[in-house]
Parts: C-alpha cells; sequence; structure tokens
C-alpha cells in the first residue's frame, strides 16, 4: 500500500532534483548580488530571490498535493475495482452452484425408473442452455459416468465428490478434468432422493464449466487499454489470467519468488491480500 510517508519520501526526492536542477542559477544570482554596489539594485536582487523561493515552494507544494491527490484517487478507484470484480466473480460461481442444486433436486436423476438415455437429454439441454461443457452424476460409491464421453471414472477420492456426499453444494478451481481431460471448473452438489432437499443422498450432480470461465472475467476488468487483472486461489497459483497458459502452467509467484527475486515485491502484495487486506502499491512489470 502507498502509505503518506512514502508519498513524502518520493516528493523529498523530487524536490532535491529540482533544487539541484536550481543551484547553478541562484549561485549566479548570488553573485550578482554580491558584485552589486548600488543599494537599490541588491534590493531589487533580494526581492527576486525571495520571489524565486516563494515560487519553489509553492511548487514542491502543489506537486506534493496533486502527487498525493492523484495516487490516493488511483488506489480508491483500484480499490473498488477490485471489490466489484470479486463480487462479479462470486456471483458468476455462484451461478453454476445453482444450476449443480438445482439438478441434484430433479427426481428423474435418481430414479432407477427413468431411462439413461432420458437423463442423458435432459444433460444435453442443460449444457446447451447454459453454454457448460458437461454434465454428470456420481454415484455413492464414487463412479461417474460422462454424458459426452461415455467413459466411467471412479473420483471418490476428490474434494468435490467428498463435499457433496456430505450435503454440500461445492465449486473447484479450474482443474483437468478426469472425464475430457480439459481445463474445467466444476460445480457438485449432492443427488438428493426423488429430488427431495434432505432426504437420503443417493450420489453427487456434477457440472463442468470451461476452465478459461475465470479468465474471460479478468480479461474484461481493465482500468485502461495497458491495464489488467487476474485471479489467485488461496495457495496463490494462477486461475484466471488474459495470459491463459499462465493458468494452464499453474503459475504460483508466491513460491517463485522464493528462487526468482524479481517477483518478490508482487509476492509479497498477492500474500496481504491472501490475509484478507485490500493492498495498494507497485512492481516491476515482466523484471
Amino acid at each position: 500500500m502507498k502509505s503518506l510517508k512514502q508519498l513524502t519520501l518520493k516528493i523529498k526526492d523530487m524536490l532535491i532534483k529540482f533544487i539541484n536542477l536550481l543551484k547553478p542559477a541562484l549561485s549566479e544570482l548570488k553573485i550578482m548580488i554580491n558584485q552589486t554596489n548600488s543599494i537599490k539594485k541588491k534590493i531589487f536582487m533580494n526581492i527576486v530571490a525571495i520571489i524565486l523561493l516563494v515560487v519553489i515552494m509553492i511548487g514542491t507544494v502543489s506537486a506534493f498535493l496533486c502527487y498525493k491527490v492523484t495516487f490516493d484517487t488511483l488506489e480508491g478507484t483500484m480499490d473498488k475495482i477490485a471489490v466489484m470484480s470479486s463480487a462479479v466473480v462470486t456471483q458468476k460461481l455462484e451461478i453454476y452452484k445453482t444450476i449443480a442444486a438445482d439438478l441434484g433436486l430433479m427426481s428423474q436423476l435418481s430414479s432407477s425408473m427413468v431411462t439413461q438415455q432420458a437423463k442423458n437429454e435432459i444433460y444435453r439441454e442443460r449444457i446447451l442452455m447454459h453454454n457448460l461443457s458437461d454434465i454428470y452424476t456420481i454415484n455413492n460409491k464414487g463412479a461417474s459416468l460422462s454424458n459426452s464421453t461415455g467413459r466411467i471414472n471412479l473420483v471418490g477420492d476428490t474434494d468435490y465428490f467428498q463435499a457433496s456426499m456430505k450435503g454440500e453444494t461445492y465449486i473447484t478451481n479450474p482443474q483437468i478434468s478426469t472425464q475430457t481431460g480439459q481445463l474445467v471448473v466444476i460445480a457438485s452438489a449432492p443427488l438428493w432422493k426423488n429430488g427431495e432437499f434432505g432426504s437420503t443422498i443417493e450420489g453427487v450432480v456434477v457440472v463442468e464449466v470451461d476452465g478459461k470461465v475465470l479468465s474471460d472475467i479478468s480479461s474484461s476488468v481493465k482500468l485502461d487499454g495497458k491495464s489488467f487483472s487476474y485471479i489467485i486461489d488461496k495457495e496463490g497459483y494462477t486461475i484466471g489470467h488474459p495470459d491463459y497458459d499462465k493458468v494452464i502452467n499453474r503459475e504460483n509467484k508466491i513460491l517463485s519468488s522464493e528462487t526468482d527475486k524479481k517477483n518478490k515485491h508482487i509476492a509479497e502484495l498477492e500474500k496481504k491480500t491472501l490475509e484478507g487486506q485490500s493492498v495498494f502499491g507497485k512492481y516491476k512489470f515482466n523484471g
């Protein structure tokens, strides 16, 4: 975060540079005053020197105020954008959790009287309706059958399966799908018996979303033409970025800063955000 102390040091540095530039002119003015014999001229030259010093002081104060106002405004603007962007991401993910929860309350999906073909038709309708990658169910033993690939996979050890078998609606970070091999975000929910909430959990409903969904959101958040935003998870891994390769390659500046010192400053900022702080700072982009 840019503190008042840091701003003061910045202005002090600017003032020193400004005074160093004026030193030759001030020295020459002093020589002229000393070489002037006329009292009127000396008085005039002293007045000129005083006016010059006053102008310097006013200019310095004005520069400080402008600098501070600019950074205060920028900090406030970026803080609001970050909060709003976070809300947008949360809202978007909640939509997918709601889709999964609604499917879990569909009695047809837990009924043994409904054919798999009929269930697959329900999945296909929802996939087209919400632009999803895949929908499938997992039985209470952890075995899943993909609607799009027809593959059977055992996913009983996954966080999302275990959470939803306990009655939770869950969403993951981008990860490789066991069904398609593509990077996806998974939303899961309990599959309730006869579609009755609070009854027996027959299995888990899984909704897979293209893993680029978070990157698309971050790409849409910009302060100006040169700015960009990105999203990290609680461990510091990049899960949404305009450069999608950073997501695929699981970029983590916090971990990489231990060996790559150029990431040290941005890593410190990221650590503070993961602690729940709203921070404002600067770092050297790309080294």
